[in-house]
């Protein structure tokens, strides 16, 4: 991470705090996406088409508010701030799968028990069109263009790019400390375990030159890990199609208070593929 962005042009002081304006439309297009969904259940429409409407609506709010961020505040085409072009390399499509399922395998080798969901059909197709629409790819997508797409590309262009992937990174993982209720020791967890994914994202990112690979190994993430089609923690999730029930109280084990994103079995995944992407890194250097 030592290379200089000399070569392109930079951007001021200012043109980087405009870029933070990226974070407020992220919150103002999940509202406008979340009441568009509960306006639809209002109406009687199932909850199923809901979460596909209100996944959809999240990620193209989200995305035409960063591009005219991108052109009119930051001078900056979609293309300079990786949002296009749409780019998918084998490698990084295979780790989108890889990544959780090395977490999952983990924590399934802890002691624990299976618990069947006892979800009626109407809740199961709500359930995972959610995972699939909105936690998955709408999440995935949206997070990425904001964190690894405006955010990395203005530090970048400010100062480097050691400093466009930690801050981002960090930020990240502070936005998944708002609202929750963690002691001490959980929040430590939870900085470490989302620093460590943010750089793994944040390095896909700079190789591919596009946030598409990094934004499909988030929505995949998010809909093995957090969907709720298998829920794995200390109890049974009452909206997941099948429970495993950990048989242990280490928030190590666990991840606390968080859950299992935070676990020593998902900090293990970001570890491995973190190393990865650093000697991929490596080797493509002349």
């Amino acid at each position: 991470m030592k290379e200089t962005t000399a070569c392109k042009p930079s951007l001021s002081g200012g043109k980087v705090l405009l870029a933070l304006t990226a974070l407020l439309v992220l919150i103002g297009g999940q509202l406008l996406a979340q009441l568009a969904a509960q306006a639809l259940s209002m109406a009687g429409v199932p909850a199923w088409v809901c979460n596909v409407v209100g996944g959809a609506a999240y990620g193209v709010l989200v995305f035409g508010g960063l591009v005219l961020l991108c052109r009119k505040g930051l001078g900056l085409t979609p293309a300079d701030c990786r949002l296009l072009p749409v780019r998918l390399t084998p490698f990084w499509a295979a780790a989108a799968l890889l990544m959780p399922a090395v977490a999952t395998g983990g924590l399934l080798l802890l002691p624990g028990h299976w618990q069947a969901g006892t979800l009626p059909p109407a809740e199961k197709a709500a359930v995972l069109s959610a995972a699939l629409c909105f936690t998955g790819l709408g999440v995935g997508f949206v997070e990425e263009a904001v964190f690894r797409g405006v955010l990395l590309t203005a530090l970048e262009r400010r100062w480097n790019r050691a400093v466009a992937v930690l801050v981002p990174s960090v930020a990240f993982a502070l936005l998944h400390c708002v609202g929750a209720q963690l002691g001490l020791l959980d929040l430590l967890q939870l900085l470490v375990a989302g620093t460590l994914v943010g750089v793994v994202f944040s390095l896909v990112t700079l190789e591919t030159g596009s946030i598409w690979c990094s934004a499909l190994m988030h929505a995949v993430w998010n809909i093995v890990m957090i969907g709720g089609l298998i829920a794995i923690g200390t109890e049974a999730a009452p909206r997941a199609f099948v429970s495993y029930v950990l048989d242990t109280g280490s928030f190590l084990l666990t991840g606390g208070e968080f859950g299992i994103e935070a676990s020593l079995a998902a900090i293990a995944a970001y570890t491995l593929f973190l190393a990865l992407a650093l000697l991929r890194r490596k080797t493509r250097r002349p």
